[in-house]
């Protein structure tokens, strides 16, 4: 029950982020996430980044979300990549770069066939 409310809640906050095209996003950049994050280690922020993007992940597929933009900026490209390795275990996700025009290289979308 405790994990159907968080993903409910994660699907009404990306629900209420919305791009140009109706697409939600979800900003994974850390200080949209949490508030200090100064005594985290480099591993540290990134478990917690990749964490919060499976629950965002798990919830777009529970609620049945066809489309979704994951913001992890370029940096060293390690967040990315993790992002692309975990999405790889889901079968009814494919996963592309998003729109250049409006996150550069920092996004990736995520399309999800519904069953």
């Amino acid at each position: 029950q405790h994990q159907e409310s968080d993903l409910k809640s994660l699907h009404q906050a990306f629900m209420q982020r919305l791009n140009e095209r109706g697409v939600p996003e979800v900003d994974l950049h850390l200080h949209e996430l949490i508030d200090d994050y100064a005594g985290m280690s480099v591993h540290e922020r990134k478990v917690f980044q990749l964490e919060h993007a499976e629950k965002v992940v798990k919830a777009a597929v529970r609620y049945k979300v066809p489309r979704l933009v994951l913001i992890h900026g370029v940096g060293t490209r390690a967040l990315k990549d993790g992002l692309r390795i975990m999405l790889s275990r889901y079968q009814n996700i494919r996963c592309e770069d998003a729109s250049f025009r409006l996150y550069g290289y920092g996004a990736t979308e995520l399309f999800i066939r519904i069953n």
